[in-house]
């Protein structure tokens, strides 16, 4: 039988291969999904959900895109005016992934706190793991935002979904964004 553990720092995922998301386009580019796309070590993932999502590019300069707690010039995929959760399915079944998540609506609820969820799901949509972990959502460009994963024992996770809510209202899932996806294989 296979185990889970949330996972809150990329060293502690161990991850082997990862999606940056600026190889989608430069700042502002739309994503409609689904959207199939390759890791840096050649795995395919499809982005299934939801239908839109954006390539921004967190900041502070009059540049920005997403003015959040990722590190300055982090690429950021986004919801856009969608808010479900975002979900990554891979090819072949991996053992974990995680990204940093941030609820989008800054700047008027900069220092709000949040629930980040993740979900692994198996290749017939059956729910494996789910964890949620609570972080603070600022407009620091500090690279402080909090970094949510799921790791197993062994490969077996064909489908992530990462959403978040503010926790004042937790039955209302939010606009997010995710950076980086480190990806275990």
């Amino acid at each position: 039988m296979m185990t889970y553990q949330l996972i809150t720092s990329r060293s502690d995922l161990g991850g082997n291969d990862h999606v940056d998301w600026a190889a989608l386009g430069p700042s502002k580019t739309p994503i409609v999904t689904p959207r199939q796309g390759q890791t840096a070590d050649g795995a395919w993932y499809v982005l299934t959900q939801p239908k839109h999502l954006v390539r921004l590019r967190q900041g502070t300069d009059a540049a920005a895109t997403w003015v959040g707690n990722f590190a300055q010039d982090d690429a950021v995929l986004a919801t856009s005016l969608d808010p479900s959760p975002i979900e990554i399915r891979f090819t072949p079944p991996v053992r974990g992934a995680g990204a940093q998540v941030q609820p989008a609506d800054l700047p008027g609820n900069a220092g709000k706190k949040f629930r980040a969820r993740i979900v692994a799901q198996d290749a017939g949509g059956n729910v494996l793991a789910q964890f949620d972990l609570d972080g603070r959502s600022t407009n620091g460009n500090d690279d402080q935002a909090i970094f949510i994963g799921i790791l197993s024992d062994q490969p077996g996770i064909v489908s992530l979904e990462i959403n978040a809510a503010w926790l004042d209202q937790p039955n209302q899932v939010v606009d997010l964004g995710i950076n980086r996806l480190d990806v275990r294989d």
